[in-house]
Order: C-alpha cells, then structure tokens, then sequence
C-alpha cells in the first residue's frame, strides 16, 4: 500500500492537516467493500448541534474487516502521521482508551453521502490569534488530521 505518493498537503497551522487525495481508487475499492460488509455493525452517537456519527468495535473490524484495520496500523500511513505531526504515535489499543497525553484524530474519507461538512474551531486557545473555523468535505481518499487538544 503506497499511501506517502506525492500530496498536496494544506495546513491550519499547529491545529489541523487534510491531505485530499490520499488513497487512490485501487485502494479505496476493497476498503469500501468492506465497509458495507459491516455496515450493520455500525454504533451510532448523535451529539444535538455538534456531531453524528458511527463506529464499528475493533473486534467486528478484526474479524470482518481486516483491511480497514490493516490500513488504520499501517507503518508508512503511521510514519506519515508522525512526519505530519512531529510526534512518536502509538495506535491505540483494542479496549478502554485513557487520554493522558497529547492525542490526535485522523479520518480518512471512504464515501460521502452527505451535504454536511467537518467542522472545526481553530486558535481557540491561542493567544494573540483570531478564532477560525473550517468547513471540509470529507471526499473518498481524503485525510484529515488534527490535534485533539488545540481544535
């Protein structure tokens, strides 16, 4: 899987990185495939006014989705990630997650049926620098990383 090809990376400095053309078609199609195989599995959260959304247990993704979960531990996608972030990052492990350091969270678009947009507020903490906010679309191949403590 070669996913460090040449991208054009657009930057929100020190907050957030969406990389657009991530994985091409040829790797897209088989995690697609698998993405409905576990459609069903689906846990969905709806918080009023800030997000929706789903997501499937390690467990489900391990037994029915291995390339999804091969990609997510992927050395150079992780490698790209820590060139991105600057950090040493560990995957997480399957089970309970405790946040006691930096974190980060990164989506990879797989379909977009939706209108809406991913939106964040960036330089609210910041001083000396303008709250922002963006709006993407989270298109089939894209990356988006940001760090969860700043955004």
């Amino acid at each position: 899987m070669d996913i460090l090809g040449s991208v054009a990376t657009q930057r929100a400095p020190g907050e957030a990185v969406w990389l657009p053309d991530i994985l091409g078609p040829e790797l897209l199609s088989p995690l697609l495939t698998e993405m409905e195989s576990v459609r069903t599995k689906v846990h969905r959260n709806y918080v009023p006014t800030q997000k929706k959304g789903g997501s499937v247990s390690y467990v489900t993704l391990r037994e029915q989705a291995p390339q999804l979960l091969a990609l997510y531990k992927h050395p150079a996608l992780i490698h790209l990630l820590e060139r991105i972030t600057g950090e040493r990052l560990m995957v997480c492990p399957e089970g309970v997650l405790s946040y006691t350091g930096k974190r980060f969270t990164v989506l990879i678009g797989l379909t977009d049926r939706s209108s809406s947009r991913l939106r964040c507020r960036m330089n609210t903490n910041t001083r000396g620098r303008e709250p922002t906010e963006l709006a993407l679309a989270t298109a089939p191949g894209m990356l988006v990383a940001f760090n969860g403590d700043k955004l």
